[in-house]
This record gives structure tokens, sequence and C-alpha cells, in this order.
């Protein structure tokens, strides 16, 4: 997007953008670790069914961590240190959903979709609010 409006690139913006998809990734991986026993039957192959449930849980946690590392990378590139202070609630907010969704069964996993897709808008406010400020 970033080239498309300005004719050129940065890594900043770059590293912005795997933020961003590394931010949205965890909703599908709730879809898909409580699709997971109707994919393996079916013979889809989702991630989740090809690393297993318990890896599906953990890569919750961990794209959130990646999109982390990211969006830190590219404030602090473009804003310094004190405007990542803004990722803080994001922060604590991926850790405590990512807690409960690991002891989670699957068949209340539904309820994470919304509690994920509020995650991804307050990634995208406090991120934001760090570029503007």
């Amino acid at each position: 997007t970033v080239y498309l409006l300005t004719g050129t690139w940065s890594l900043s913006s770059v590293t912005a953008g795997f933020a961003m998809g590394f931010a949205t990734d965890p909703l599908l991986v709730v879809n898909n670790v409580r699709d997971v026993t109707e994919d393996l039957i079916s013979g889809k192959k989702t991630i989740v069914v090809r690393l297993g449930e318990k890896m599906g849980r953990h890569l919750y946690i961990i794209c959130g961590i990646i999109a982390i590392l990211f969006i830190g990378f590219s404030i602090y590139n473009v804003k310094g240190f004190p405007q990542m202070v803004l990722l803080v609630p994001y922060i604590t907010l991926h850790i405590l959903t990512s807690l409960q969704f690991r002891k989670e069964s699957l068949v209340n996993l539904n309820y994470f979709l919304g509690k994920t897709s509020r995650n991804i808008l307050l990634f995208s406010i406090f991120s934001s609010l760090a570029f503007l400020i």
C-alpha cells in the first residue's frame, strides 16, 4: 500500500505490513483449532491439522509475538522508543488471551473469535497512534 501511494517503500513499511499480517493470523488459528476434528475427518490440510492441535494453540501466541516484534521495529525506526509504550495494552491483552486460549476446550472457541478480533482492532489502533504521535 505504501508503495502504491508513494512510489517508494522502506523497511519500516514492509515490517509494518508483516506485523499486521501476523496480528491477524491468530484469528485463522482459532478457526483452525476449533475445526481441527472436522478438518481431519474431511481431509483438509490446514496448518493446525499438519502441526497438531497443541502446536496450533502455541501458534496463537507465536503469531502475536512476531507481530509485536515487527511493529516494534517499525515504530522504533520511524518514531523512536517512547512511542513503543503504546503497544503495552495490546501486548498485555494478547498474552492474557493466549493463556486462556491454550486451556479452552474446542467447544468454547467461538468466544475467542470475538476476543481475537478485539485484539486485532486494538493492535491496529495502538500501532496507528504510535505512528501518528
